[in-house]
């Protein structure tokens, strides 16, 4: 267990993935948990499996203290505070440089089905 605010031993980490038999390494973890943050909690920790199948408990242990440090400084955007932080003006902004630097005119938002 790792203290508050602290990262978690990457190299502990590491040593786990490979033991088990992993074809992640840990930033592939991190790459990983950062889409795992956005999912619905629903999720538990039925995504252990797509780091390992089985996941050794310790292996488990490492990947919820790594999701739960990345967490801490997780935003959805959504929250007020996340609009406080980044007027509307300016994330339209970052949107419009993201859409430029990626060759598009735009993009299809699907309202009906959330899926």
């Amino acid at each position: 267990m790792t203290a508050q605010g602290a990262e978690p031993d990457r190299r502990r980490l590491a040593r786990l993935l490979k033991e088990a038999g992993s074809a992640l390494d840990p930033d592939g973890v991190g790459a990983l948990i950062a889409g795992i943050l956005a999912a619905p909690p629903e999720i538990g920790t039925s995504w252990h499996r797509l780091v390992a199948e089985p996941t050794p408990p310790a292996l488990a242990d490492a990947l919820d203290e790594m999701r739960a440090w990345l967490a801490e400084d997780f935003r959805d955007g959504l929250a007020d505070e996340d609009f406080a932080r980044l007027p509307r003006a300016a994330r339209l902004a970052l949107l419009r440089e993201e859409l430029k630097a990626r060759r598009l005119d735009g993009f299809i938002v699907p309202r009906a089905d959330e899926h």
